[in-house]
């Protein structure tokens, strides 16, 4: 009953996020009355059935699972509108308020700002704190830029309560069919804003107001106390990052770098603190409370006759895991791990053997009742199934109490293999869901990490920060760190190899439920016992991940991909066998577009390496992403206005590509798509160099492509109206279908004159929401409007433009793609 119960709450729950749109609350009025009506129907078959046969029993079974289900859909409905209605509201969208508030979980600081979450005590609309902002957000995040005319504090920790004037933003991310979500993260983590702190000497300074308390700021403060020690003895290790990750759970400050190897071997799960971590505590921890317990068993007093030791043992396991699953601020695997030690020790209290399918099932249903939104995080689904699938595997491993120690060691390294292998092929379609990639080195890699960071890394630091903290001596500390430097050295030699992952397109999620049910089959022993032996059919199931990615266009055909990167600029054009990048989007932060929404994309459209990567100019916003692209995407061609000023550096895929030049007359053929560049001309460039400050947008590589069975597209960069002017001069052949406006919708760009020689019938604009540039400019809009229909990235998400035999079809992320939690946006405030 209990695992119809918790899959049932985990169906509804999840369901809600897979909606476009909250179900209304009419909608929710008849759901209620219908879950009530089939509770009704489940009670009378139960009630008025003397002998209820066992086509009844499966049928009250499935009307109590359908009404839990509709009851938890409900309750999902009901959180999800409540974070919802905690957001920032659209009036205060990139207004600066000042705001009295307070420092909460752990501040990251990098060598440009502090990045810090904050509970808002009060917002105000001015420094004078008359006018209070009410139905204000009550957490956010916010960065505090360092800058040399005005100072940033040097510590900034859990508890502080500040007075600053911060300039909001609504959770308003970039929108692709594939790669990171920002606004579904931001929902998960109950982050209602961002902002950016505002300083000017026209202003007040900021002001430090005190220091908050509570249970949950105690416990920030000491975790943060302890990163601050581990950083303080460790500021020579390159390791410190990854040890403060597995004492407190704090992962922020591990490098994107660190991050890429760890995906790339398979071994991310192991970077912080994970279930068996907090097992390995809570086992400690018990075995010690038992042996203490012992001890004062033999005092005179008699103390520990008061309880029974394995009484004792079970509520010191409680409290290790509990404490530990808190010192990790409290994240899904820590949950997950905390709740089914306690559900087995108190099954020990009262002498109850515990079924630990039935202690994953109430760990399930108490971590997505106390928020259904967690099932948003991939580490929600990656930490049960894991367990599910280990238990699935070794369920029915029988030890020997006769073995022989030799067979014993045999027995533990065969068990680990297994389950090893369990974990490896049970996840492959969710981490393929998640991530697009098959990480093929996982299994070997994961075969020394996990002994050593869970064996020796992790007890080593535990112990070395209360060594240190009673001490001051870092010896254990040091000796965790060496250990982790050597690890990361042996994990940088396997990532290095081209087999170590293969990049695979999404198969969606039916298909992704197929191939688990079918690993389920394959490696449990489910099935009837008639039925036993054809079970390894079940691996027939991986089949469903295969041919998941969207056919290419035929011969004389073209698709394109206008990816949405914010502020910035990326195009993905396919034809037949071939694909281009034009530009590569902006930097963001510690990352970039090109880790964050491009690489993604080329994995949904199955691309293994980028024939060409055309750079427009060297801008940021165009150029950002290039070395997340180069570090993982093989690219056969790199070329770009100013390939003397493109530093590129090597990567194991790209070991010796260097930058060529986008000249007009250039042009090539692929698979019946003609592609020709139209700008800077040689004798434009010889112009240009004799200028003190040449203009980079201007030199911006200008590329046509043309399909030979009808339609054509203008890539225009970041061009000026003059350098408009003189393509019309040259007599190019600009007209084209579908025109990607030049600079964003910049006025400066996108000239009346130029618009009447491309003639086009659509013109897309790639910038950022509510840009701090004010793109794309009135002007231009209405300028467009009067020649073309329009389509926006800002506004729409990315945009897909198909070709076949000549005829055109566009779609979005916004009419496609989208959920519940991305707002509709306006182009007005």
């Amino acid at each position: 009953m209990i695992y119809i119960l918790a899959a049932s709450i985990l169906a509804g729950v999840s369901w809600v996020q897979l909606q476009a749109e909250l179900p209304s609350r009419s909608e929710l009025g008849v759901a209620a009355a219908g879950a009530v009506g089939l509770m009704v129907l489940w009670w009378s078959l139960g009630k008025f059935s003397k002998r209820a046969s066992l086509a009844t029993q499966h049928l009250r079974m499935f009307l109590l699972s359908l009404a839990i289900t509709v009851i938890a859909a409900g309750f999902a409905t009901y959180t999800a509108e409540d974070a919802l209605q905690e957001r920032l509201k659209t009036h205060l969208d990139r207004r600066s308020v000042w705001l009295d508030l307070t420092v909460v979980d752990l501040p990251t600081r990098d060598d440009r700002s502090w990045r810090f979450e904050v509970e808002i005590n009060h917002a105000y609309e001015d420094a004078t704190e008359q006018s209070l902002i009410g139905d204000f957000p009550t957490r956010g995040v916010v960065h505090w830029y360092f800058s040399d005319r005005f100072a940033a504090p040097d510590q900034l920790g859990p508890g502080e309560r500040w007075k600053l004037q911060v300039r909001l933003r609504q959770p308003q991310g970039s929108r692709n069919p594939a790669g990171f979500d920002y606004e579904a993260w931001m929902l998960e983590k109950r982050l209602s804003f961002g902002g950016t702190v505002q300083q000017s000497r026209l202003l007040p300074a900021p002001e430090r107001l005190g220091s908050s308390t509570g249970v949950q700021i105690r416990i920030d403060q000491w975790r943060d106390a302890i990163r601050k020690r581990i950083d303080h003895d460790l500021a020579d290790e390159p390791s410190r990052h990854v040890i403060a990750a597995l004492v407190v759970g704090d992962q922020r400050a591990i490098s994107t770098e660190e991050w890429s190897i760890f995906q790339r071997t398979g071994v991310s799960h192991l970077m912080s603190i994970s279930g068996l971590h907090v097992t390995m505590l809570a086992a400690l921890v018990g075995w010690l409370g038992g042996r203490l317990w012992q001890l004062l068993c033999s005092t005179p007093a008699r103390v520990g006759l008061i309880l029974p030791v394995q009484s004792v043992t079970a509520l010191c396991a409680i409290l290790g895991a509990i404490g530990y699953a808190l010192l990790a601020g409290f994240a899904i695997p820590a949950q997950r791990t905390a709740l089914m030690v306690t559900v087995v020790c108190f099954a020990r209290l009262f002498g109850v053997r515990a079924n630990p399918w039935a202690s994953l099932s109430i760990a399930l249903m108490t971590v997505v009742l106390w928020d259904p939104l967690s099932v948003l995080a991939p580490g929600f689904w990656l930490s049960f199934l894991a367990v599910a699938f280990l238990f699935v595997r070794c369920s029915d491993t029988v030890e020997q109490a006769d073995s022989s120690w030799l067979r014993k060691i045999v027995s533990v390294l065969r068990q680990a293999g297994q389950a090893q292998l369990a974990i490896t092929f049970g996840l492959l379609p969710i981490t393929v869901l998640f991530f697009q990639q098959v990480v093929l080195i996982g299994p070997l890699a994961n075969a020394v990490a996990i002994p050593v960071v869970s064996y020796l890394v992790t007890p080593l630091a535990m112990l070395g920060v209360v060594i240190d903290g009673l001490f001051s001596a870092p010896f254990f500390l040091r000796s965790a760190a060496a250990i982790q430097n050597w690890l990361y050295g042996c994990l940088v030699w396997a990532a290095q190899h081209s087999f170590a992952t293969i990049d695979w397109p999404s198969p969606g999620l039916w298909r992704t439920i197929g191939a688990s049910v079918g690993m389920v089959i394959a490696l449990g022993n489910i099935l009837p016992q008639a039925l036993s032996h054809y079970r390894h059919l079940g691996w027939c199931a991986l089949g469903l991940l295969i041919g998941v990615a969207p056919a290419p266009p035929a011969v004389g055909d073209m698709e394109v991909t206008i990816i949405d990167v914010g502020q910035g600029s990326s195009v993905l054009i396919r034809t037949h066998s071939k694909s281009l990048l034009y530009d590569t989007g902006p930097v963001m932060g510690r990352s970039d577009a090109g880790a964050r929404m491009i690489v993604p994309t080329l994995r949904r459209f199955n691309i293994h390496a980028l024939d060409e990567v055309m750079v427009s100019h060297l801008d940021q916003d165009h150029s950002g992403g290039l070395a997340s692209v180069l570090a993982l995407m093989p690219v056969h061609r790199l070329r770009t206005s100013d390939p003397d000023s493109l530093l590129v550096t090597s990567t194991p895929l790209n070991p010796q590509l260097e930058p060529s030049a986008c000249v007009a007359g250039q042009n090539w053929q692929w698979d019946g798509v003609r592609f020709e560049v139209l700008h800077p001309s040689p004798q434009w460039l010889a112009g240009a160099g004799n200028t003190k400050k040449p203009d980079r947008n201007a030199a911006s590589c200008v590329l046509r492509v043309a399909a030979q069975n009808g339609g054509s597209l203008l890539l225009t960069g970041d061009i000026t109206a003059a350098v408009e002017g003189g393509l019309h001069g040259n007599d190019a052949s600009l007209a084209s279908e579908v025109l990607v406006a030049a600079h964003h919708g910049s006025k400066t760009s996108t000239s009346s004159g130029f618009l009447a020689q491309v003639a086009p019938s659509l013109t897309v604009i790639q910038a950022g929401y509510r840009n701090r540039y004010g793109h794309p400019h009135p002007e231009v809009l209405e300028r467009l409007r009067e020649v073309s229909a329009l389509a926006r990235t800002d506004l729409q998400g990315a945009i897909e433009l198909r070709w076949r035999s000549g005829a055109r079809t566009i779609s979005d992320f916004w009419s496609s793609h989208r959920r519940y939690w991305h707002l509709e946006r306006h182009s007005e405030p």
